[in-house]
């Protein structure tokens, strides 16, 4: 995981933006408000994406070393961590 090519990268940080806009607008899940909540999130759901094929497993569909589901449980996984993290320490 750690040699990774560009283009899977970028598909982690797609799948991280695309986590990150539906738990901070849709689920109105905001860790931390405003823009740098907003980036704080990508980069925790893209380490989550990139925790999830060596946690999850490696299955179904994917490029490279980047299995796309289990990418997507970690995002959304890591994300919900570090949210319950940030209410338990009492930052909202």
């Amino acid at each position: 995981m750690i040699g990774m090519c560009f283009m899977c990268f970028l598909i982690l940080l797609i799948i991280g933006i695309v986590v990150t806009f539906i738990m901070f607008y849709l689920f109105k899940v905001r860790p931390v408000a405003g823009f740098r909540g907003l980036l704080t999130g990508i980069f925790v759901a893209w380490l989550g994406g990139w925790l999830g094929s060596p946690v999850f497993g490696n299955w179904w569909l994917h490029y490279g070393i980047v299995y796309y589901v289990p990418a997507i449980l970690g995002a959304f996984v890591l994300y919900l961590f570090w949210a319950c993290c940030k209410e338990a320490k009492g930052g909202k």
